[in-house]
Order: C-alpha cells, then structure tokens, then sequence
C-alpha cells in the first residue's frame, strides 16, 4: 500500500517509527565521533577540525540527494550534527566581525550550527586578534569592499589563514540572499578536491599578468593601492612549481589560505 492510501494513524505511527530510527543514528553517529578521538589520541594526531573533510560530506550528500526535502534543509541538519560534536575533540569558538552587519552573523551561525560558541566583534582586526590569542577558533570576515581592509593582516608570518568562504550552500533563500563572508584560523588547511587557493602581493600591477602567464587564471581579483588578491582554481601549496614561478616575478606574493568551492545552487530548490 502506497502512503497516499494509508490512514493518518498508520502514517503518523510510521513517522515516529523512522523518527525513532534517526535519532537512534545519530547517538551512534555522536558515539563514533568519541572512537575517532580515541583513534586520535593513539596515532598522536591533534588535528580536530577538519574543514575539507566536512565539505566533502556535504557535497556527497547533496550527490545522492533526491525526492521533494529541500536540499538546503538537509545541509542545515548535517551541519548541526557535525558542528555539535566538533567540542568534543577540542575547543570550538567562532569570532564574527560583525561591524553593524546583522547578516554576518546570520552567515556564520548558518553554517557553524545554533549550538556553537560565537562573538561578535567590532571589526575584522579585532576578530583575527581572537584567533591569535586563541580566544577563538576561527573568525568569520566580511568580504571586502573599498579598501583591502583585513586582508593585508593575513600577509604576516605565522598569522591566521583563509579556510572557507560562506555561505558554503549557495542555495537561493525565501527572504535575502546570505550575507558572503570568509573564515580565517590557525587551524591546518586540507584540500577538499574541489578548491580555491587564494594569493595575495603588494606589487598590486604585476599579479594579474603573472598568475595569467602560468595557466593560473584567477576566477577574482581584488586590487587596491598597494596590494592585489587573487582567488584561483585548485589547492595550492609553496612547494608547486607555479607558486614558485611566481615568486620569482612578485617576490612577495604570498598564499593567504584555500577554501572548498561552496555547493552551486540548485534549480528549483526552495531553500
């Protein structure tokens, strides 16, 4: 028998049924969370937050994904689970430059999840000072707009990194679109097989011509006074041949991070 064909009693008993199931998955989802700390602890591996791990989770799921729930629901329930249990490892805590941008701090509980720890802070510098200090975690950054703004910090030595780029579901929204932000930490990068490095030097004029001259197109490019930033394709590291090639062209070109490239939207998608 077909639901359309069932009483409301018996499709009422069947939900709490598969309710019962889903949560009884995810204690042993939460349990298998504790062995992987363990499995951890054995190998001496004290990396907890494993940011190209959960996008590659996501984008499996939005892979396999089908019938009428809305994709971005789904996303939101994942990211929920995952980011509930990331205390778990090791500390969690989100600093958000909110700078009067009420929807950046919509973005950044969006993804990191109603339960996580966040603060908000009264600009960017603040917020990767957080990182730094190791107050926080990661720090939730405005995209920029005028003037280079936060992005020159993340050219010093040792300093927090670019690791996301929100919203990762760009889905379309009922309301406003997602405010767009970047997550800076200290955490280590990891490639998502799917990637955006991003480069930065302050010989603003040469950067353009040199990426294009080493088949590294950027898909953007910020210039203002005295500094250039570049979002290209891949995930690259200071041991590639092209980063070195550019290196000899802008000395100080630098590589600010890399982020997995968020979920594209869905057609027909209401979320």
């Amino acid at each position: 028998m077909c639901a359309a064909e069932k009483s409301l009693a018996d499709l009422r008993r069947e939900i709490d049924a598969v309710d019962d199931q889903m949560h009884d998955l995810i204690i042993r989802r939460a349990e298998l969370t504790l062995g992987v700390k363990a499995a951890k602890a054995r190998a001496n591996n004290h990396v907890y937050l494993r940011l190209g791990r959960e996008a590659q989770i996501l984008r499996r799921l939005a892979a396999r994904h089908s019938g009428n729930y809305p994709l971005g629901a789904l996303v939101r329930i994942w990211r929920e689970m995952l980011c509930a249990q990331i205390p778990v490892q090791g500390p969690f805590k989100i600093a958000v430059a909110t700078t009067g941008d009420i929807g950046l701090w919509d973005t950044a509980r969006d993804h990191f999840g109603s339960n996580t720890a966040m603060t908000g802070f009264d600009s960017s510098e603040a917020a990767l000072d957080a990182v730094t200090d190791g107050s926080a975690t990661l720090a939730v950054l405005p995209e920029p707009a005028d003037d280079a703004g936060w992005w020159p910090h993340l050219m010093e030595a040792a300093g927090p990194l670019i690791l996301m780029k929100l919203p990762f579901v760009a889905l379309e929204r009922r309301d406003t679109p997602a405010t767009t932000a970047y997550v800076a930490g200290l955490v280590p990068s990891e490639p998502s097989d799917d990637d955006i490095t991003v480069i930065a030097s302050r010989a603003a004029g040469d950067l353009g011509p040199a990426l294009q001259g080493l088949d590294l197109a950027p898909h953007v490019l910020r210039s203002w006074p005295g500094l250039a930033v570049a979002e290209v394709a891949g995930f690259l590291t200071t041991d590639d041949d092209r980063v070195r090639a550019l290196q000899q062209t802008c000395a100080d070109a630098t590589i600010l991070g890399a982020y997995p490239v968020p979920l594209t939207p869905v057609a027909g998608d209401p979320s």
